[in-house]
């Protein structure tokens, strides 16, 4: 059973996880996608790059797949904050996917705003 300090932990690293993935949804250029739903673009994309086996592995098969060059170096401290915790990191998105990218697409929008 997880304790209230393991559960901050999680519920800060999903919030770091969504901050990164929300500045890369931001940087796709999705009017040249060919699908019409961006989300499930997403999704998918994302689900593909965890067979890679660290975050910034994970990160630049993401970008790849996006057609994405660069994200913004606002982003850095996201990732260095990913990057500590880099098992637990890919062990919650292995898990959680589908949620971490609908916290990442709530996170595009509230930065971009």
């Amino acid at each position: 059973m997880a304790t209230g300090y393991q559960t901050s932990l999680i519920s800060d690293l999903s919030e770091d996880i969504a901050t990164v993935l929300g500045y890369v949804y931001n940087r796709v250029d999705w009017h040249k996608m060919k699908s019409h739903n961006a989300h499930d673009v997403f999704v998918h994309r994302l689900q593909t790059a965890l067979a890679r086996p660290t975050f910034p592995e994970f990160l630049d098969k993401l970008c790849n797949g996006l057609s994405i060059q660069a994200i913004p170096y606002d982003s850095l401290l996201g990732i260095e904050r990913v990057c500590e915790k880099d098992k637990e990191a890919m062990t919650l998105l292995r898990k959680e996917s589908r949620v971490m990218a609908l916290l990442a697409i709530k996170k595009a929008k509230e930065v971009k705003k």
